[in-house]
């Protein structure tokens, strides 16, 4: 293993090198006191020793630590090991245990733990802050001290759904540790099968993978990094269905939640819920004194890309395991929408009636017959994301202008836990150069430019330009033909100029850097890809108009589409994704700044959520039928209109796709810590937009076509 930082003592490595790294603890044999701290008390019996295991992660690395706390007369005092560093005790202070928390601080490695227990305090599931890098930590209480060498201590419950036609069985997998590696046993929960054996168990970080010899099974599936969701691929006797086993604290024989609800509706307004009670609507803001804002939390980190659905469907569960299970009653306090002033609504029923009212709702609401549900493009932007090692992945698909269905998974910066949320901004790299090519038509049929407008009558008073450029016209710098290279000399790409005239005066001198020498080829002969190209077109712009690309495309085209959060490179801002940077086999995120020089903006800088792309790309489907906004349904289809390799004006054109039936649109683009596919399907008025805040290039674009080949047909 590699380290990159050490400090004196306390010792703390971190590794891999880069900002995801795992935080490990060493040093100090020290036995340390706490205090059980704050409004909460802690238990009047004194328990003997405890023990408690968990593991840390990041990516491919994982630790297991072992806390263990001790009564004393001012409550209790602990200690923390790092087990698979051979780590000595190091002291805890702060230490809150009682029937429903248990809270401490490592104070000599800047550490903290805050967590909830459950009914049977047998787990203790919270976060881990350290060095400002919160994590996800899951700590179960163990009766003895485990081996070292052993990097799965007890027994393993995981559970999933196979669908085979109407048919639904739930499977209960168990794994425990053997001599010879894991053994255990699959049951068919709605079946009543007695426990049936399984062999060749393999399950390590990233994988958990068995054999059912007896029924002639097997089960192969990757882990996610939290390590509490395999998704795979279950065989039987020839038949392959996907299989999603999710580990759990109570295996579902064991423990069944009841199907009840409060309200007979919820909508969501961002992380909000909004629920429906008699025949109003309310903002949610506690159930049984529980803050609403802590069970959304609690539903999000406990059921990922589902949180949604349980929160709605599945209330029982989700505040048992917060260790609130309700009664048959529970007390609301809500807000009408609207207003910031609260009701208290006493002895709400939860009844069976309700949560199917619930349901009923949602299939309401849910994408028209013939589209593939939210659950389905869910479970596969969330099984590619865990499969592809993402750091986050979203989707959105558009039907003749409405939003049919979308879904996100993973975070906007790796090792943050914080969500990357569906209303993001992504970076879409070359797909601007569509919004380049749009804006330019604009001013085309502005009169302000021709199609066979060229480099001599608009930058020929300007700078020097080779006799060779001087007839090359905007429509052949927009397809791809004009014979420039496809980037500016290496130099350029180190220049940063603010916003504004010096932008401008830099993008001019990369283009006559470009324009003093003839074209490689002869404009109109050939087909080669140019960033630079674009970058020409955009200074012709520039220089007829008066005014700065950004700004044009403000004019011509955000405004006019009414588009909020549109703007130039990446997403600003703490609240919004970063873009990450692949060096091996290991990733880290860059900084808000990170980009591919501005020079070259007009082939590659716009930023924009999910929803303004799809926008975008339905403006073009409904603009060649003579339903645009932006352009008439004669420049629509020039824009539109295929060249030399497929290649029309900012869109690829094949003649066939593997995608959809009939003819499609599509432009892909990144800047090496993004990337962004848009895809349209004319006969069908949908628009499919994916992207992702990860470099790993290949591994982005195989999720994203997968995604677009299961939907866009």
């Amino acid at each position: 293993m590699r380290y990159c930082e050490q400090t004196s003592r306390p010792r703390i490595l971190i590794a891999p090198c880069g900002k995801s790294a795992v935080v490990i603890l060493l040093g100090l044999t020290l036995l340390g006191g706490g205090r059980a701290i704050g409004d909460d008390k802690p238990d009047v019996k004194k328990p003997t020793e405890q023990q408690w295991i968990g593991t840390l992660g990041a990516g491919k690395v994982k630790l297991r630590v072992l806390v263990k706390l001790t009564p004393s007369d001012q409550g209790f005092r602990g200690n923390l090991v790092s087990l698979d560093q051979g780590a000595s005790d190091i002291p805890m202070s702060d230490i809150v245990f009682n029937k429903n928390r248990l809270k401490f601080t490592v104070k000599n490695v800047k550490g903290k733990f805050d967590g909830r227990l459950n009914a049977k305090r047998t787990v203790a599931r919270g976060t881990w802050t350290q060095l400002g890098r919160p994590q996800l930590l899951v700590l179960r209480r163990v009766e003895e001290m485990p081996d070292p060498a052993d990097q799965h201590e007890a027994e393993e419950e995981w559970v999933g759904t196979l669908k085979a036609g109407a048919a639904k069985l739930r499977l209960l997998v168990q794994i425990k540790p053997a001599d010879n590696g894991f053994r255990g046993h699959l049951v068919s929960l709605d079946q009543g099968n007695d426990e049936i054996p399984i062999d060749q168990v393999v399950r390590d970080n990233r994988r958990l993978k068995f054999r059912v010899q007896s029924i002639k099974g097997r089960f192969d599936g990757r882990l996610n990094a939290a390590g509490t969701e395999a998704r795979g691929t279950w065989v039987q006797l020839g038949r392959k269905m996907t299989l999603v086993l999710r580990r759990q604290e109570n295996a579902p024989g064991k423990e069944e939640y009841a199907k009840l609800a409060p309200f007979t509706g919820v909508r969501w307004k961002g992380l909000k819920p909004e629920v429906k009670v008699g025949e109003q609507w309310f903002t949610l803001v506690s159930l049984d004194g529980v803050a609403a804002d802590d069970i959304v939390a609690f539903s999000r980190r406990t059921y990922k890309d589902k949180w949604q659905k349980r929160f709605e469907e599945d209330l029982v569960e989700v505040l048992s395991r917060m260790g609130h299970k309700p009664k048959e009653t529970v007390r609301l306090v809500v807000s009408p929408v609207g207003s910031t002033k609260t009701r208290t609504l006493k002895d709400v029923p939860m009844t069976e009636a309700n949560r199917r009212a619930i349901r009923a709702g949602s299939a309401a609401t849910s994408a028209p017959q013939g589209e593939t549900t939210a659950d389905s493009l869910e479970e596969l932007v969330a099984q590619l994301r865990s499969e592809k090692e993402l750091v986050g992945l979203a989707a959105m698909i558009m039907v003749d202008g409405k939003i049919v269905d979308s879904a996100v998974d993973g975070e906007r910066k790796l090792g943050s836990g914080i969500a990357l949320e569906i209303g993001d901004r992504f970076h879409i790299g070359s797909v601007t150069k569509s919004i380049t090519a749009t804006m330019i038509a604009r001013l085309i049929e502005q009169n302000t430019l021709k199609w066979d407008t060229t480099v001599g009558e608009c930058l020929g008073a300007s700078t020097t330009v080779h006799a060779d450029w001087r007839d090359v016209t905007l429509q052949q710098l927009l397809t791809h033909t004009s014979g420039a290279p496809a980037n500016f000399p290496t130099r350029y790409q180190f220049n940063h100029p603010p916003e504004g005239d010096e932008r401008v005066r830099a993008r001019m001198q990369a283009v006559t850097e470009v324009l003093k020498d003839a074209p490689a080829t002869e404009p109109g002969s050939a087909y080669e890809y140019s960033n630079a190209g674009y970058t020409i077109a955009a200074v012709m712009a520039e220089q007829k108009t008066g005014t700065s690309w950004e700004d044009l495309v403000r004019k011509q085209v955000f405004g006019p589409l009414k588009f909020r959060q549109a703007g130039f490179g990446p997403p600003q801002g703490n609240d919004q994704p970063r873009g990450h940077k692949k060096l091996g086999a290991a990733k880290s995120a860059v900084g808000v700044k990170a980009d591919n020089t501005p020079i070259i903006g007009p082939s590659g800088s716009v930023h924009m959520t999910l929803a303004e792309l799809c926008e975008f790309g339905n403006e073009h489907l409904a603009g060649e039928r003579g339903r645009g906004e932006l352009l008439t349904e004669k420049t629509y289809q020039r824009l539109h209109t295929a060249r030399l390799n497929n290649y029309a004006c900012g869109w690829l054109v094949p003649q066939r796709s593997g995608w959809a039936e009939g003819r499609t649109l599509w432009h892909n683009g990144s800047n090496t810590m993004w990337y962004t596919l848009l895809v349209l399907v004319p006969e069908r008025k949908a628009v499919i937009a994916v992207a992702s805040n990860d470099g790993d290039i290949k591994s982005a674009e195989a999720a994203a076509i997968e995604i677009v080949s299961k939907f866009a047909k």
